[in-house]
């Protein structure tokens, strides 16, 4: 081997040992400045490329078994694959979202970069792979809360969530993920976790079949829990009427017509417990289970479902039946609403 070959090939593991250095380095991310960070992707494109090549041309294995021999010497003993290094960009991208309190002006920046190098399909792929840290994702819903558009994040966190149960049920993990759905309808955690249940829900082109069998153990949940009406409901009721956006649930009902009846069954059985003041309706604090959903609420849930040309027809079916079947004339009205 001539001496021009050496060279390049002791450039070669220098530069894969440099990009080692910087992800073995627990401080790096913490205090690396802007040029650094463009630097280390450059370095990171490099190692792709690479890679890549020896791929293509069948010798990657030999080559990381030459860079192992190499790094013996140096007393590093780290053994890392080729796969690791043909995506040695992401492992740059991830070191910096599992950094603990790393500056979000740094985290800006490693995301612009990144994305400046790649399509933004990658770095999806990349943060589905790391919600399966639960640090990781409340580091990713940060993120996308201060870089997207609220409907943006919103789905965005929607879709992290449901990969992350997803994964689960490949590993084999649907008893989990089942118990950590039905902790979240918990007296104690709805309040705070019924709007990811809700929004997973609401999400449309769902194709992955674990993805749906997510889907389908949350409706089969919140199926259960609709049932109820007992005063353990209540807490869940009024989070659903009161603070869970308008345009998911409506999304949930097109998406799903078990969630479409259940809920227009709470409402017929609410509604019908309402009484007329003079001109207004109002909850009988008496026998309502939850007094708090007021006249206004129906209607304005009623209206909005309503508004989905897909939903309209099968809402007027609804109504029609609480005029047969209840006592009340307050669904007349709500139709002179509509």
């Amino acid at each position: 081997m001539n001496d021009n070959a050496n060279s390049n090939i002791k450039q070669i593991l220098n530069s894969f040992d440099n990009l080692v250095t910087i992800l073995e380095n627990p401080n790096w991310a913490k205090s690396v400045k802007t040029e650094e960070i463009k630097t280390a992707f450059k370095l990171g494109c490099f190692i792709e490329k690479t890679m890549a090549y020896f791929v293509s041309r069948n010798n990657s294995s030999e080559f990381i078994n030459m860079l192992n021999k190499w790094w013996n010497t140096k007393t590093r003993s780290k053994v890392y694959s080729v796969f690791f290094f043909q995506f040695a960009c992401d492992q740059l991208l991830i070191k910096f979202f599992k950094c603990e309190n790393i500056a979000e002006a740094t985290l800006d920046i490693t995301i612009r970069v990144y994305t400046s190098i790649f399509p933004r399909a990658r770095l999806q792929k990349v943060l589905n792979s790391l919600i399966l840290l639960s640090s990781s994702y409340e580091t990713i819903t940060e993120f996308a809360k201060d870089n997207m558009t609220v409907i943006e994040a919103k789905e965005f966190e929607y879709h992290l969530k449901l990969t992350n149960w997803s994964n689960l049920l490949i590993s084999g993990q649907q008893n989990y993920v089942s118990a950590e759905i039905e902790n979240s309808l918990s007296l104690y955690k709805v309040e705070s976790a019924l709007y990811l249940l809700i929004g997973i829900l609401s999400l449309n082109n769902i194709s992955d079949s674990n993805e749906e069998l997510v889907q389908s153990i949350i409706l089969e949940k919140i199926l259960q829990k609709m049932l109820d009406r007992s005063v353990l409901s209540k807490h869940f009721w009024l989070t659903l009427f009161k603070q869970i956006e308008l345009d998911c649930i409506c999304n949930a009902c097109n998406n799903f017509k078990e969630f479409f009846i259940s809920l227009f069954n709470f409402i017929i059985y609410i509604g019908s417990m309402m009484v007329k003041d003079d001109i207004i309706w109002k909850s009988d604090t008496t026998v309502s289970l939850c007094p708090e959903i007021s006249y206004h609420d129906l209607l304005a849930f009623i209206r909005n479902i309503s508004n989905s040309p897909t939903l309209k027809e099968s809402v007027i079916e609804k109504l029609n039946e609480a005029t047969q079947y209840t006592d009340s004339c307050i669904w007349d009205e709500i139709k002179q609403e509509l």
